[in-house]
């Protein structure tokens, strides 16, 4: 066999013909272990080319240290697994009462992540206020949406949080949640409408891991070690905000706290272009990372929601084993809040009364559709205001409150299938599609559920779009593919460089949670 031979820690690189690289791997202290690798090189093998891969293959060994036997390795855009991560207590902002709030009664609108994660920490916080939760829809969980096939759970909407989610992920061990990696082992492509970009190698669990760092290496060159670091730099400073005692009144001063405003302020791609980072890069890697995450092109979404897209595009994340709506549900009955579903809140009202010495006492009056009205001393709006359609009564709101924001309308959509038509992807066969800004095809991603085998030995999959997917389109795409589940909400803010952000405090004993989502829309955000 003519080709070139390279050793190196132990192992052999052979390079044979034109177009298949093997690699035999021979580690020091498993010697009978061997792993043998193919894959293809669609252009002939130029000696640069031995050489650049070799370099690459190399570097990913140093990047991809921690493989498990179901071949998950670190992703090269996460941080450094931590052995033990230590966190100090989440603290709650101080609410201007005295005591444990005996006789205070306070309102929450909204039974998703935001209200949920409220009731609990002001049960913590303040142990003897009456805490009742409005809910317009009949169901706890806000966009944390699941459906049952085949006895199993399926979420719809906000799948998963990343393992550094402290908020998310304490909720769910003090819940005693099982914690599953929805996306274990999944094979996945980067589609730009002509050919993949980018697709994972799917050789052997124990290797596929380090190949695909290799390939990245490969294909993108050094942008994929400085997107590494820029990523690791922005959850440096957002995890500061876990050991942080000193509450933030605004949007604004929590971003330039922690260094991270201006990322806030200025469009993804351009920036990311001129930090080094190729554009080929950006486009294929980033652009589908944005779409899958946020259904927003890397062109037109901020630096910080294109960093939050790549670092939920990653390996370390999770979900709750039977949805994670039961992180909402578990949160209101520790907290002990009065549950009101079915109760949409029409109006909130100030009323202002003087007692002797002129001394203003403010309370709230919430009126719901049942007719039925609730005094309240402090209410917290827990919902996105432009979709909840309340109205604010004597209550001064500043226009950036006012102002619309434009929310992402995504339709979800499952389907029954054999397989991917693999003649729509130049023949490639993948379990995991996502779109970059120059494709044609209306989904911005595709996804085979695994572990989940329906009827006639079919697999369901997941695709997120922002126009319905008719059954004839849907059946370009599948071999005997049929729509089991068609969903459609309002998912989050697109996010754009916007000045000023909503406020968080809205008037004296009114509160906004979902002003957060401005910047950045995310379960943990929501918590915080």
């Amino acid at each position: 066999s003519s080709g070139i031979n390279a050793e190196y820690g132990g192992g052999v690189c052979i390079f044979k013909g034109n177009y298949i690289f093997k690699a035999f791997s021979q580690p020091a202290q498993h010697s009978t272990l061997i792993v043998q690798t193919y894959f293809h090189i669609m252009a002939p093998l130029s000696l640069f080319k031995v050489l650049v891969l070799g370099l690459a293959l190399l570097i990913s060994l140093s990047l991809a240290q921690n493989c498990d036997s179901n071949g998950n390795c670190e992703n090269i855009v996460e941080e450094e697994e931590q052995q033990t991560i230590e966190h100090s207590t989440t603290t709650t902002p101080d609410i201007k009462t005295s005591g444990n709030g005996n006789g205070l009664r306070i309102g929450i609108v909204g039974a998703g992540i935001g209200g949920s994660s409220v009731s609990y920490y002001l049960s913590k916080s303040l142990p003897q206020a009456e805490l009742i939760i409005h809910e317009k829809n009949d169901r706890i969980g806000g966009r944390m949406k699941t459906f049952d096939v085949n006895g199993k759970t399926v979420e719809i909407g906000a799948s998963i949080w990343h393992e550094l989610n402290k908020n998310m992920d304490d909720f769910a061990d003090e819940l005693g949640l099982k914690k599953i990696r929805p996306f274990k082992g999944e094979i996945g492509g980067m589609w730009n409408g002509k050919e993949f970009g980018y697709t994972d190698f799917n050789v052997h669990p124990y290797v596929n891991g380090m190949l695909n760092i290799a390939n990245l290496l490969y294909k993108f060159g050094s942008s994929i070690i400085t997107l590494k670091g820029i990523i690791e730099g922005t959850l440096s400073k957002f995890q500061r905000l876990y050991n942080d005692t000193v509450p933030f009144n605004t949007v604004e001063e929590f971003f330039q706290r922690y260094d991270l405003y201006n990322e806030t302020q200025v469009l993804a791609k351009e920036n990311l272009v001129a930090m080094g980072i190729s554009e080929a890069f950006v486009d294929t890697f980033a652009g589908a990372a944005t779409r899958v995450n946020y259904n927003q092109n890397i062109e037109d979404i901020t630096l910080f929601g294109g960093l939050i897209s790549m670092v939920g595009s990653g390996s370390k994340l999770v979900a709750a084993d039977g949805g994670n709506k039961l992180i909402c549900e578990g949160l209101i009955k520790k907290s002990e809040a009065s549950l009101l579903l079915n109760d949409p809140v029409l109006s909130v009202t100030k009323v202002v009364q003087k007692s002797e010495g002129d001394e203003e006492k403010i309370h709230y009056v919430v009126e719901t559709k049942s007719g039925k009205k609730r005094e309240y001393d402090i209410v917290v709006i827990a919902v996105p205001i432009e979709l909840a359609n309340i109205k604010f009564d004597n209550i001064e709101l500043n226009s950036a409150t006012t102002s619309v924001r434009k929310f992402k309308e995504v339709h979800v959509t499952f389907v029954s299938a054999h397989n991917v038509n693999v003649d729509m992807f130049g023949g490639v066969k993948v379990d995991g599609i996502y779109t970059t800004s120059s494709s044609e095809y209306l989904f911005y991603s595709l996804a085979k559920k695994s572990g989940l085998t329906l009827e006639d030995n079919k697999n369901l999959y997941k695709l997120f779009s922002e126009v319905k997917l008719s059954n004839t389109y849907i059946s370009e795409f599948f071999v005997n593919g049929t729509i089991v589940l068609a969903d459609v909400f309002f998912a989050y803010p697109k996010l754009v460089p916007t000045k000023p952000f909503p406020p968080i405090v809205l008037d004296q004993g009114l509160y906004y949670v979902n002003a957060f989502e401005s910047a950045v829309s995310k379960k943990e955000t929501e918590t915080v």
